[in-house]
């Protein structure tokens, strides 16, 4: 309360009554912060959730874009959300949102037709990930996890974004007596200012919009249930008219002109809803009880035609005719088509569970899960370039004699109806044990099994995983880690599907392994009057029965009935602090190698190559 101060001046046996009402004031204390002196005794890195709200991003998502930066992550496209760690692909890497798996439109072939990530970074409040050497409470999957954790909101608040792109607008708050928190979020997007400055000029109309709201409700203080719901729909048309592209060197420069009929149409429309029961019967228990479903309804239609001609550019600074075509070296006509619709449905019931007992925790887990796949595909390309279509048949050119009429030859036609039904089945025990020895040495040891049964092929992996983590008294700020383990990857509908439509066979489909191990090291220390983390980390990995696949944009396509084996070795360094006084921010470095031994594919041109 306020200081009141009264002045009083009384005659000689003078009463007086004095009713004095205290004010109430407040005191803005200054910023607390909170460091962690846990030992991180895994390979997860921990990002702070309003960094993703400030970063700028062209874009799906803000999270995602601040993933790009971390160390042994690359990105070619920055119009996507999908990335690449550590010489794996976009298939291999996790997505977990409270504990949900998510999962990535099918058909999506480029970045600008990707719309919106499932992260609304407005909603977060938590983000963990790991570039490899992960514990057996993560999934299937070979290079990466990305752990998102939704808000749990305490106090009525909410916010409104407009720009040129799009708009999006959150609320959160407490009802019913603070028994339940919400939390929803709603974005619209459209790349269309973006979309003119490329090469390809076209009529671009994108159009992305999601919508999502998380629920808890507290029964008791130690039972709650919790429900997310998301619903997204993503629309992409383009109406191309021209194309103008320079390569080539100073030596021979040439000029691409392309004039465009026809149009490209695709829709993705994928909605979410999942119910979590979290039950606490005391401090040392926790029991998880998940049931989600996620859904997809793809459509991807184009007719495509492209006239162009191939021109030699005049290199010669001093020539009038500098920077023009001065001869044209080819001509040609090509046609895209496609009639691709796709299907999905997966259902996932899941236990998960955390016991902690003296300097122990436990955790377990078990998921079945159920896949649904109805895919139509039929698309084709035709090349005519100068007069013969490609690839070119035997006709009278080449064979006189021959008087027969031969048939039209397409270029990469993939037609097929598939309906697939898949059971899988997945479960892991971990447990982790931290001591002290008597010099004062801090020891965390991790150690876990996962099993893993596939359907389609009625397969089961056995992954073992482990780490452990050392801080040494005499260095109390550096701490040691080496981690590895088995990791496996069962086929997503994606890596069954060969290059002509069909799926592989049940005894050619391959469950791809990875042999990793990790040896990290982490350094605290002051500069600045600051604080700052060196992070490093070694790694190699073996990768064995590994699919080939080419990547085209961001759209990959497997040879599903060949296999190859590899690795991919490397070494990853972080530095983040405050090099700017209150703002935390970092720099990475990475250098890789990585090497493939393919036995043998057949490529799109129905070529057989071997090594």
């Amino acid at each position: 309360f306020e200081d009141e101060k009264l002045q009083l001046r009384l005659k000689p046996d003078e009463r007086r009554k004095n009713d004095v009402v205290m004010k109430t004031s407040s005191t803005m204390l200054p910023e607390a912060t909170v460091h962690d002196q846990a030992i991180n005794s895994s390979t997860i890195t921990k990002l702070d959730a309003r960094e993703a709200v400030l970063l700028p991003s062209a874009g799906a998502g803000g999270v995602e874009d601040m993933v790009k930066t971390l160390a042994g992550v690359s990105s070619t496209n920055e119009l996507s959300s999908q990335y690449n760690v550590r010489g794996g692909n976009f298939d291999e890497n996790l997505i977990y949102v409270n504990g949900i798996e998510i999962y990535k439109p099918f058909l999506v072939g480029s970045g600008q037709q990707e719309g919106l990530s499932f992260i609304n970074s407005r909603l977060v409040s938590n983000i963990e990930f790991s570039a490899g050497g992960f514990s057996t409470e993560y999934g299937d999957k070979l290079s990466s996890v990305l752990d998102i954790s939704y808000k749990k909101p305490t106090v009525t608040e909410g916010s409104l974004a407009l720009s040129m792109l799009g708009a999006e607008a959150h609320a959160e708050g407490q009802a019913f007596k603070n028994r339940m928190s919400y939390l929803i979020g709603a974005r619209y997007k459209n790349t269309k200012y973006l979309l003119g400055n490329m090469h390809t000029k076209a009529n671009y109309q994108p159009n992305f919009t999601d919508v999502q709201a998380l629920l808890t409700y507290s029964v008791s203080p130690r039972f709650e249930i919790t429900a997310l719901g998301y619903y997204s729909r993503n629309s992409y048309l383009m109406i191309p008219t021209t194309r103008e592209t320079d390569f080539g060197n100073l030596q021979a420069s040439y000029r691409l002109k392309v004039y465009f009929d026809g149009q490209e149409l695709s829709r993705y429309t994928t909605g979410l809803g999942a119910v979590t029961f979290n039950y606490s019967p005391n401090e040392d228990l926790n029991l998880k009880l998940i049931t989600s479903g996620y859904s997809a309804v793809e459509s991807e239609t184009y007719d495509i035609q492209g006239q162009y001609w191939i021109g030699l550019l005049e290199t010669n600074p001093g020539s009038e005719e500098y920077g023009n075509v001065i001869s044209n070296q080819g001509v040609g006509t090509y046609i895209e088509h496609a009639r691709n619709s796709f299907y999905t449905r997966v259902f996932n019931i899941d236990h998960k569970g955390a016991y902690t007992y003296n300097d122990n925790t436990l955790k377990w887990g078990l998921r079945y899960q159920h896949q649904y796949f109805d895919d139509f595909i039929n698309e084709w390309d035709m090349v005519d370039s100068a007069g013969y279509t490609q690839p070119h048949t035997i006709d009278s050119i080449l064979n006189p004699n021959n008087s027969m009429q031969t048939p039209l030859e397409l270029k990469n036609v993939s037609k097929g109806h598939n309906e697939l039904n898949v059971n899988c089945l997945d479960g892991y025990l971990q447990n982790s044990w931290q001591f002290e020895n008597e010099k004062g040495n801090i020891w965390v040891l991790t150690a876990g099994l996962r099993l893993n049964y596939w359907g389609y092929n009625s397969s089961v992996n056995v992954s073992p995983r482990a780490g452990i983590a050392f801080k040494p008294q005499k260095y109390p700020n550096m701490t040691f880690r080496l981690s590895g383990g088995v990791y496996v990857q069962p086929p997503f509908y994606r890596e069954l599907r060969m290059f002509d439509g069909s799926l592989v066979s049940k005894d050619d489909a391959l469950v791809q392994k990875s042999y990793q191990v990790v040896l990290g090291h982490e350094y605290r220390f002051t500069a600045w009057d600051r604080p700052f983390v060196l992070t490093s980390e070694i790694y190699y990995k073996y990768l064995k029965d590994i699919i080939p696949y080419e990547v085209d944009n961001i759209r990959i396509r497997y040879y599903a009935d060949q296999k190859a084996t590899g690795y991919a070795t490397g070494i990853d360094l972080k530095v983040n602090g405050e090099f700017v006084k209150g703002i935390e921010s970092w720099a990475s470095v990475s250098v890789m190698k990585t090497a493939e031994n393919i036995k043998y594919y057949i490529n799109s041109d129905g070529q057989i190559l071997s090594q």
